[in-house]
């Protein structure tokens, strides 16, 4: 891994945890002087982007993942009042993904019926 890249995977990191932009700047410039931090700070949110049009499945299925640890920790901690707003996102996530397969049902029934639509008019215009 290029510094570059290693300078932009940590920044990113601090982005997630919350870090103010100023501090992840003074972070970059003290961490890789020979680096510019302006430059790695517009990188982040082009990766961000880039991660929000990644597959909806896929993400939602990390979020149900990441949902489902978060409660049993919590449990285990016994902090059952975040136990129980996990559940509430856990439920959330659920309807979320009912609604995904709906769309993908719609979907795939729509090019079902035009691939139909296809043959038929391909025979049409074989037998006309």
């Amino acid at each position: 891994m290029s510094i570059e890249r290693k300078a932009l995977s940590e920044s990113i990191k601090l982005t997630i945890e919350g870090n103010q932009e100023s501090d992840i700047e003074e972070w970059i410039e003290n961490a890789y002087p020979d680096l510019k931090s302006k430059k790695i700070l517009k990188q982040i949110p082009d990766y961000l982007k880039e991660k929000a049009d990644g597959d909806k499945k896929v993400i939602l299925g990390f979020c149900i993942e990441a949902t489902k640890s978060l409660y049993k920790n919590l449990l285990k901690i016994g902090d059952f009042t975040g136990a129980l707003k996990a559940l509430q996102e856990l439920s959330k996530l659920s309807k979320e993904t009912r609604k995904e397969r709906q769309i993908e049902n719609i979907e795939t029934h729509e090019e079902s019926k035009d691939k139909d639509q296809k043959v038929e008019l391909l025979r049409l215009v074989k037998n006309g």
